[in-house]
């Protein structure tokens, strides 16, 4: 009986293993450049997720100059680079009359290896860059 509950909770260790997700794979800044932006983090292909450095979960976030974001992606350790993430970023308004926020759009996938493939779509006047951080990953920069 002993030797079947060690082989069974070894079986539920070693599926569970194969579906967590791993430390950060790679690290990003979101930095405003103008403005206080509100920020979303959301998978849109296969599992993964988002941490802040002190290890807690991220999905959403605000920045302002000055004060920037750092978040570690991370996905699960039978993932391949199918996966796809977006980062939205909102800017937020003291003009009620605004009814056109400033928008980026980001999704971040990846070609292979070290070769990241990411598409900004900027709304009302934003601008939205990014730039690779070569052994880190990529930072974000909006205005």
């Amino acid at each position: 009986m002993r030797k079947q509950l060690t082989a069974s909770l070894t079986a539920i260790c070693l599926c569970a293993s194969a579906w967590a997700a791993t430390a950060p794979h790679t690290w990003h800044t979101v930095t405003s450049d103008e403005g206080v932006w509100d920020a979303r983090l959301q998978m849109i292909n296969q599992d993964g997720g988002f941490e802040a450095r002190d290890g807690s979960a991220l999905s959403a976030f605000t920045i302002s100059p000055g004060k920037p974001q750092e978040y570690g992606f991370s996905f699960a350790k039978n993932a391949d680079f199918d996966v796809a993430y977006t980062l939205t970023l909102t800017q937020r308004s003291s003009d009620r009359m605004h009814f056109s926020s400033k928008a980026c759009v980001y999704v971040v996938t990846a070609s292979g290896p070290a070769r990241p493939d990411i598409r900004a779509s900027s709304f009302n006047g934003a601008i939205c860059e990014w730039k690779t951080v070569p052994g880190v990953g990529e930072d974000f920069i909006v205005s």
